[in-house]
């Protein structure tokens, strides 16, 4: 099977959506989730697929504020 070519104008949605066939039903752990992170965007973007996101970061504060955010989504 041959994976899509991305560059570094593609979205976090746009990869999400192309990857769709592997991410359905899976569970998915992402590092690096402070609000306005590479990381939460690639949660924001997963999470309509994924079985399961799982967020993690050094810091509870940052950590709950994209907890928040992801949920308000």
């Amino acid at each position: 099977m041959a994976l899509p070519t991305f560059s570094f104008e593609t979205t976090a949605q746009e990869a999400a959506s192309a990857l769709e066939g592997q991410i359905t039903g899976k569970n998915v752990l992402i590092t690096g989730t402070s609000v306005k992170s590479l990381g939460l965007e690639a949660a924001r973007a997963i999470a309509p697929y994924a079985n399961l996101v799982v967020i993690t970061g050094y810091n509870a504060e940052r950590l709950r504020l994209s907890e928040e955010a992801l949920r308000t989504e």
